[in-house]
């Protein structure tokens, strides 16, 4: 009985604890006793319906189940050698360290073997091929690296993890989904941080994926849920007190002109208005005794972009669109400063509103030509989940696997270490 109860526990709360701070779940659910469950098992002699009615209700969290058996089984296996460093290895390339490298993409599935005739004769075989080639932008592919087909050190470091760490990875995963809200909502928004992506998600299906960029290591976007209410097209930028003293003002110190430059109106905090009255010694200025507030009119300068999500939240953290696009072209986005940057707003205007029939994209550009800044209220709030998942399984079956971003997950232990 008492190892039941506290399997049933894990099974419905997770086994790891982690870091407060790591996530933040807005969304209550109805108390589940797991007494009455599992009197309730015992009195239909199902466990097994018992069990899986604590579970997640998520495809997700099946595959990955799944592919902790397939790494599981790699483990019994012995695992994988690692590839030894050394030089950029590429196609049309010959050495020995290849020979390691073909067999490390075997071993983890990487390798495609549809097309070899004599495996063993290929794997010991020095040269780096095409086939190679493409499976190596495989692995790549699944690790988040840039994906150029060529192994040099942060490939070399990504195919040395030892299996284990991979086991571990994706039962700490599986265990951040129990934690969560077993139904996150028929319709969400979802951003998985480590993965620098974002996911429209309705009837269990993502009808919505783009790349997003994410806080900087120094201001981490936080880990919460919370329902998105309205959005703003063609948003004013109001320039947090923490920015203009330590981004602004330094500019201004350099270039008096620099406000108008950027578009950028002072605004009184006893009025709430522009001001053209206030102190312009920008060198001997305190931040703290400077009674106003900053705010970026809307145009192409305006770091918000055309389009502005708000979720209203204790860490006002919003999404929203940007001019600078280049940096989604980058593997690694820890950018912002804490806000999440979308790289395609309108698709994510269109989803958000696809159930007012007085909204669609083609209105949602005419609104941000028009160049006029306005409030647009959903007529039913959605939920946007910002979590923390650094292995997930995709549609096609393949592993993903991110880098822990803000190390999060190295300081979880396990609740029932010392039962």
């Amino acid at each position: 009985s008492d190892s039941n109860l506290f399997y049933f526990k894990d099974l419905l709360y997770g086994r790891y604890e982690l870091n407060d701070s790591f996530m933040e779940q807005t969304y209550s659910e109805p108390y589940i006793d797991i007494v009455t469950v599992i009197n309730k098992a015992i009195d239909n002699n199902n466990f097994q319906f018992a069990v899986d009615s604590l579970l997640p209700q998520i495809y997700v969290y099946n595959s990955l189940k799944k592919s902790l058996a397939q790494y599981e089984s790699i483990k019994a296996k012995g695992g994988w050698q690692p590839v030894p460093s050394g030089k950029t290895l590429k196609v049309g390339m010959s050495s020995s360290r290849i020979v390691f490298l073909k067999h490390r993409l075997y071993a983890s599935g990487d390798l495609n073997t549809s097309g070899i005739q004599n495996l063993e004769e290929y794997l010991n075989n020095r040269v780096y091929d095409q086939l190679l080639e493409n499976s190596v932008k495989n692995f790549q592919s699944r690790h988040g690296l840039y994906v150029d087909g060529e192994v040099g050190k942060n490939t070399i470091a990504a195919l040395n993890i030892p299996v284990e760490n991979k086991v571990h990875s994706i039962k700490m995963n599986l265990d951040i989904w129990r934690k969560l809200p077993q139904n996150l909502g028929r319709k969400y928004v979802l951003v998985n941080v480590p993965a620098f992506k974002l996911f429209g998600v309705e009837n269990n299906t993502a009808a919505l994926d783009m790349r997003v960029i994410v806080g900087r290591l120094d201001w981490n976007t936080p880990i919460f849920s919370e329902y998105m209410e309205y959005v703003v097209i063609n948003p004013y930028w109001n320039i947090p007190s923490s920015i203009f003293e330590d981004e602004i003002l330094p500019e201004l110190r350099k270039d008096p002109e620099y406000l108008k430059k950027k578009n950028i109106q002072v605004v009184s905090l006893e009025t709430a208005s522009v001001s053209k009255n206030y102190p312009q010694n920008w060198t001997e200025l305190n931040p703290d005794n400077f009674n106003y507030r900053l705010r970026q009119v809307p145009g192409a300068a305006n770091p918000l972009g055309k389009l502005k999500f708000i979720l209203p939240n204790k860490h006002s953290v919003y999404l929203h669109d940007t001019p600078d696009k280049k940096l989604f072209n980058k593997p690694n986005r820890r950018f912002s400063h804490g806000c999440i940057r979308v790289e395609r707003p309108v698709e994510l205007a269109e989803f958000v509103f696809n159930d007012d029939n007085e909204w669609d994209g083609n209105r949602v550009q005419a609104e941000i030509d028009s160049g006029v800044s306005r409030n647009v209220y959903l007529k039913q709030p959605i939920p946007v989940h910002i979590m923390y998942f650094t292995v997930w399984v995709e549609n096609d079956g393949s592993v993903h696997f991110r880098d822990d971003v803000y190390n999060f997950l190295s300081t979880t232990s396990d609740i029932n270490k010392s039962i």
